[in-house]
């Protein structure tokens, strides 16, 4: 069963099995089902979701290698920062040492990864999140990885989306198919689950 019912992008199908994305991030990612949502929005590519409990910038690596690292992704999106609110607020240096430093190992591991970096929810207006988003956009623009603000999926409509996607396919405008796994799109199809389900207050209500 669709959770949305229209088609998105046509993207061009994997030719490999290392030819998939990897969702990984914390409780808040691990709730997305990516399966129905490939599905749902005809993505032609495999998605898996290595999202693990309790995942932070002290630990990243680590659950990395547990979680993600045999999967061997062409591309990765990385949700990481939830549970580093009270790391950031008092010593935001070391939030940032320890996520280059993850960011460095991703890098070791395949230096062909392309990486998104995904801004964490902030359902309340917490303005220490609101600088923790600001430092890892920074921190995307640094190494060279693509930031994805969360804050676009809740404000997109796919519905009401989807019939320009089309439009623009069909007059011949199909710069999306140079890319095999478009990471933008990608993650906000990915995301607007969340907020579509209101899945993001369920996850902070849980947390607290």
């Amino acid at each position: 069963m669709k959770l949305f019912d229209f088609d998105f992008y046509r993207f061009p199908k994997a030719e490999k099995a290392k030819d998939m994305t990897v969702l990984f991030g914390g409780s808040t990612a691990k709730v997305i089902p990516v399966a129905q949502l490939c599905k749902s929005f005809g993505f032609n590519f495999k998605i898996e979701n290595a999202s693990v409990e309790n995942l932070s910038v002290k630990n990243a690596k680590v659950q990395f290698k547990i979680a993600a690292e045999s999967l061997k992704a062409e591309a990765l999106i990385v949700q990481i920062g939830e549970n580093d609110v009270e790391l950031f607020k008092s010593n935001p240096s070391e939030f940032d040492s320890l996520y280059l430093d993850f960011i460095s190992y991703l890098k070791s591991v395949d230096s062909k990864l392309r990486i998104q970096l995904v801004s964490v929810c902030n359902p309340t207006g917490s303005q220490t999140i609101g600088d923790m988003n600001r430092h890892i956009k920074a921190i995307a623009a640094s190494e060279r990885c693509e930031f994805f603000n969360i804050e676009s999926a809740k404000l997109w409509k796919p519905c009401s989306t989807t019939a320009a996607a089309s439009f623009m396919y069909r007059i011949g405008f199909d710069s999306q198919l140079t890319v095999k796994h478009p990471l933008y799109d990608t993650a906000k199809a990915l995301f607007s689950y969340l907020y579509s389900e209101d899945a993001v207050a369920e996850t902070h209500r849980n947390a607290s």
